[in-house]
């Protein structure tokens, strides 16, 4: 027996140990082994769907790459195009800003400048006048200064046509008016003689 102890029964309690794990461990590894077994193979699907995007993506950078050349002269040319339209706006805009600056400068100048002539004139024409009326003051005398009045009278008659003497102050005035005519008178019919 001590064969059977020593050669058989480690066989006997192996096939024992086999059983009851086969028996009960069965179920629970046959689950755990499902398990892991539909995890690996949904890790290889994602794996393989990353794979697959990341090719993509791959493919199109690498024809971008391939193009960016091409982009970069494009996007050079758009911005060119767009900073040269803002760049005549700007010069537009300034053009018309400066032409109305320079007509609103030239309408205020010429404003001023007359404005400044006309009190010019005007301080002239006082100045004048006061200096006329100061000198004519302290160099004539009353009798004088009639004397004056009669000569620019005369003038001005002159320039209009009729005789000056009518002008004159008192009576012989007409007198002296009616001795011109007679003297023209008399001096006509001698003229045809």
């Amino acid at each position: 027996m001590e064969n059977f102890t020593i050669y058989i029964l480690p066989y006997v309690n192996f096939a024992l140990f086999a059983f009851l794990i086969f028996h009960f461990g069965r179920k629970p590894v046959s689950n755990m082994l499902a398990t892991r077994k539909e995890n690996f193979r949904k890790d290889y699907e994602e794996a393989r769907k990353l794979l697959t995007e990341a090719e993509a993506q791959n493919e199109l950078l690498s024809r971008r790459l391939t193009n960016l050349d091409q982009e970069i002269a494009q996007i050079n040319q758009r911005a060119t195009a767009v900073t040269q339209q803002e760049i005549a706006r700007v010069q537009e805009n300034a053009k018309r800003m400066a032409t109305h600056f320079k007509d609103e400068v030239s309408r205020i100048s010429d404003a001023e400048v007359n404005q400044a002539l006309s009190d010019l004139k005007q301080e002239l024409m006082t100045g004048v006048m006061r200096q006329v009326h100061q000198s004519i003051a302290t160099q004539l005398d009353g009798a004088g200064q009639q004397k004056l009045v009669q000569s620019a009278n005369k003038k001005l008659i002159n320039l209009d046509g009729p005789s000056p003497d009518h002008l004159s102050d008192g009576g012989d005035a007409d007198a002296a008016h009616a001795r011109k005519k007679q003297d023209h008178s008399q001096q006509k019919p001698t003229a045809r003689d």
